[in-house]
């Protein structure tokens, strides 16, 4: 089984970090393997001058399950520079989409644009401009903190929405181009399952941000469901 985890915004010393850690200790006690699909830390630079406990204990877990189980990461747009500097951590990572078997993962940032000026900025980020104007800039740290609290769909007041007029169309030409695919993407954090007429699937997995849910699906049989991390994980 595969158990798919998105969006989680996990902060240093919360008690959702406690609860996601404990998740990984449930799933460490498991035969499933496990991609994380993005924006697991609510902002992760993984650059020396960024410390983040959370994000390192992550690292350290996955570092550790990938010679038991299938261990992936992609990185979400509130995360910087994890699979450029940490990727020998997982058995895959990408910053856009990765593959495995008849299934296609990524973070789903990137299918529907808000704004030009948002694209800008996260491109700028995730640049060579930006790795080292957060690597060097003295005070870069609370600095980046700062943009984000402005920059947030939560500091700007924006609700968790799928944009089904933009994102349907998306998979249904992708599955045009790449019938029978298991397409898996995050980021928008309201769950959706869409199925083709080639056997193919679209799936927005939930955020585990909102009731800690996680995705389960069975690759062999085609199974999918979602739900609780401790309804399902047992």
């Amino acid at each position: 089984m595969l158990i798919l985890v998105t969006d989680a915004h996990i902060r240093d010393n919360t008690a959702a970090a406690a609860d996601f850690l404990a998740m990984l200790e449930r799933i460490a006690d498991s035969q499933h393997d496990v991609v994380f699909l993005g924006d697991i830390v609510d902002l992760w630079v993984a650059l020396q001058n960024f410390p983040n406990a959370f994000g390192q204990d992550l690292l350290d877990w996955c570092c550790q399950q990938k010679e038991r189980r299938f261990v992936a990461y992609l990185e979400g747009n509130h995360e910087f520079f994890v699979h450029r500097h940490h990727g020998e951590d997982f058995s895959s990572s990408s910053e856009l989409a990765l593959a495995w078997g008849d299934c296609v993962f990524m973070h789903g940032d990137r299918i529907h644009i808000v704004s030009l000026l948002t694209a800008f900025i996260l491109w700028l980020a995730k640049s060579w401009l930006g790795y080292t104007a957060m690597r060097w800039t003295p005070g870069a740290p609370a600095i980046t903190a700062w943009m984000k609290s402005k920059l947030s769909s939560e500091a700007r007041g924006i609700a968790d929405n799928l944009p089904e007029e933009a994102v349907r169309p998306w998979a249904e030409r992708e599955d045009r181009r790449y019938p029978g695919r298991q397409v898996f993407v995050g980021h928008f954090h309201v769950p959706a399952e869409w199925a083709f007429a080639s056997g193919g699937a679209f799936r927005v997995v939930p955020a585990w941000k909102n009731g800690q849910l996680v995705g389960l699906f069975d690759p062999e049989t085609g199974a999918y469901q979602t739900g609780s991390w401790r309804e399902l994980l047992g």
